[in-house]
């Protein structure tokens, strides 16, 4: 890690010493991850935990070379907006590992003639004409081949599968090419909206991690420290001091990380070069150990003492994020920033004594929900006029991802259970049990974090728990 932030070093090595990666253990969450600092300070940089690269190994056999996540069989394209829905599709299971003896596949279906869904030979089970379909799959040990087939009423088919392998215990799940020269600090990032990577900020490499889901590989999307394994890295544009969080813009194959006071781009096409990190919004960066020394920042309005959270909004094109204060001073409050000019503005401001964590916006209510330190409560910010209301009652919410597609805020409490509040009064549901760890997300209508305890990324159906491990 840079020089320049080596106070942030030492607050992120007395967090990770907190928290025990493990099975059962308990720890913080977080893509949204609650450091919970002690009471006496503002928020620091202090949140994450190290998480040691397993040993190298080969990646499992658990998934089909034209198969995307979500599986999906597309319609014939239209000059009609929006486009079909698909054919047939399959949201869960997506290829991968599991330890269950049975899965839940289920589907939709364009609706359109359908006379029948089968999976694996068995009939699957509708109460919308096969718009929605699900079956329930018994699985063997090792490889298994899960095809879901639609046979309209003239006989024609579509069909689509997925592969999922099923192992003794965790410990013997062994999926994805694995970075193994350097131990991971996680502290925050997302999957995107299709379920086709995870992008978590690693503040020992400072770079952005990359875990592929149909595969399980993990590359570095850039990576600036000096050294092993980042390599020609800290040439490819500004460097990272300590990046805490992420956000996809897929429109333009980039990836917004937040790091302090700043907001930096990566370019995702895997150009490289001097342009592969630059700053969006911030202060100038100098740091004497790179070449240059001082990258210029960008943007007016007011400065976050440090970001910790984000969430970008790609209709309109703005990012959104939270200032957790630093050291001894207060946080701003909840931010806007365009990254065309990187210009702020301060849409919630935050008292003195604030410990606002995690955030995600919901742009379908007008609303940022967020979660506070040592506060069993969310908390709903208005975007327009950024008034706070008091949100639903979870014990110490960990983790928080908002899906305007599912109509859910997902939230993660102390004792690791997954909690969907749904519906316009947000009522509460408890999905699963997990472990503590980066990247609470939604993609293709699925949960993904990175399990700390599992040491590896997890989907979640949300509408029964099931897991499936696609990265370990």
């Amino acid at each position: 890690m840079s020089s320049r932030h080596q106070d942030n070093l030492a607050r992120i090595v007395v967090a990770a010493a907190l928290i025990v990666v493990g099975v059962g253990c308990q720890g913080k969450v977080g893509s949204k991850e609650d450091p919970s600092p002690d009471s006496s300070a503002n928020p620091p940089a202090d949140a994450g935990m190290t998480i040691d690269a397993p040993a190298a190994h080969d990646a499992m056999d658990a998934s089909i070379a034209d198969v995307s996540h979500p599986v999906d069989a597309p319609a014939p394209t239209t000059d009609a907006a929006p486009a079909p829905p698909a054919m047939l599709r399959m949201v869960f299971p997506i290829s991968g590992a599991t330890t269950a003896a049975t899965v839940t596949a289920r589907g939709t279906t364009d609706g359109k003639n359908v006379a029948k869904v089968t999976v694996n030979g068995g009939a699957a089970a509708s109460s919308d004409g096969f718009l929605t379909w699900k079956a329930s799959v018994p699985l063997s040990s090792g490889d298994n081949a899960i095809t879901a087939v639609l046979e309209r009423t003239d006989q024609s088919q579509v069909q689509v599968a997925a592969t999922v392998t099923r192992a003794a215990s965790d410990s013997a799940i062994k999926r994805g090419k694995l970075i193994t020269d350097a131990p991971f600090n996680l502290l925050g990032g997302s999957v995107d909206s299709k379920a086709t990577a995870m992008y978590l900020a690693d503040a020992n490499m400072d770079g952005v991690l990359r875990i592929d889901i149909a595969t399980g590989d993990e590359t570095w999307a850039t990576c600036s420290e000096h050294g092993n394994p980042c390599g020609a890295g800290p040439a490819n544009g500004v460097p990272f001091s300590q990046p805490m969080d992420v956000a996809i813009d897929e429109a333009r194959q980039r990836a917004f990380v937040i790091d302090g006071p700043n907001v930096f781009a990566v370019d995702l096409t895997g150009k490289g070069g001097p342009t592969e990190r630059t700053i969006i919004s911030g202060p100038d960066v100098t740091d004497a150990n790179y070449t240059p020394p001082t990258y210029p920042g960008r943007g007016s309005g007011p400065q976050a003492q440090q970001f910790g959270s984000m969430s970008y909004d790609p209709v309109a094109n703005l990012i959104y994020a939270v200032d957790w204060g630093q050291g001894n001073n207060d946080p701003v409050g909840f931010f806007t920033i365009d990254p065309e000019t990187g210009n702020r503005q301060v849409i919630a401001n935050s008292a003195h004594g604030d410990l606002f964590r995690q955030m995600d916006v919901s742009t379908a209510k007008g609303a940022i929900y967020s979660t506070s330190a040592y506060q069993s409560t969310l908390t709903i910010v208005a975007i327009a006029g950024g008034a706070r209301t008091t949100g639903p009652t979870i014990t110490e919410p960990q983790a928080l991802a908002v899906s305007d597609a599912l109509g859910a805020v997902f939230a993660v409490d102390k004792s690791g259970a997954l909690v969907a509040f749904e519906g316009a009064s947000l009522q509460s549901r408890t999905v699963a049990h997990l472990g503590m760890g980066p990247g609470l997300s939604v993609g293709g209508d699925l949960v993904f974090i990175y399990d700390g305890a599992l040491g590896g990324v997890a989907a979640f159906d949300p509408q029964n728990g099931e897991r499936i491990v696609v990265s370990r």
